[in-house]
């Protein structure tokens, strides 16, 4: 290796701060969704909410609130390279949440049109989440990019999830399914393989 580009090198390294506690970037996380759910709840209204008894929701709130920190607290442990964590809390306030879709749900016409639309009025908040997660998290430790992917899509699609359940009134399982409660597994599935797809793509240059 030359001395000139030894020379360059070391004129372009500059000291890199040291990341914050994991709780640090898991509370800002969490209150980013919490703020994109308010927001989301402040413009499009509350007719969902209305819709579903109370058993629906005990079930519906708990467990999406254990996704949102979950997701959160997994995200930031990932950022570095000896933090601990998984999805396991996530993920078991997700099935719940499901479960509370299962006990509203009732049968009736599936209209793939209209939970394609409850996708979309959904996606706003969700893109919102999830720049605010990129700016948070963007100091992500490389190898573990992929894990901090995963869960901040996850954090992202349950917030579009919660904004869409509190706004849409309609209670046909598959509806509740399709347009609302896919939207978490959707997003950190899509954030997951794009992160991964991008390094691969880098690998091969």
């Amino acid at each position: 290796m030359s001395a000139p580009f030894l020379d360059q090198l070391k004129a372009d390294t500059r000291p890199v701060s040291p990341l914050r506690p994991a709780w640090q970037y898991a509370l800002g996380a969490s209150l980013i969704s919490l703020l994109v759910v308010a927001l989301g709840i402040r413009i499009m209204g509350t007719k969902g909410w209305y819709s579903l008894d109370t058993i629906a929701w005990a079930l519906l709130l708990p467990g999406l609130a254990l996704t949102l920190f979950g997701s959160s607290w997994a995200a930031a442990q990932w950022m570095g390279p000896t933090g601990r964590a998984t999805l396991h809390m996530a993920l078991a306030g997700y099935a719940v949440g499901l479960g509370g879709l299962f006990y509203a749900g009732e049968s009736g016409s599936f209209s793939p049109w209209l939970a394609f639309k409850c996708f979309l009025i959904a996606t706003p908040f969700v893109t919102v989440t999830a720049l605010g997660s990129f700016f948070l998290l963007r100091r992500s430790f490389g190898p573990r990019s992929n894990s901090t992917a995963l869960a901040a899509g996850l954090l992202s699609g349950t917030v579009g999830f919660l904004v869409i359940q509190i706004l849409c009134p309609i209670k046909e399982l598959g509806h509740l399914l399709a347009g609302h409660g896919i939207l978490p597994f959707f997003w950190g599935f899509l954030a997951y393989s794009t992160v991964k797809l991008s390094y691969s793509l880098k690998s091969r240059l």
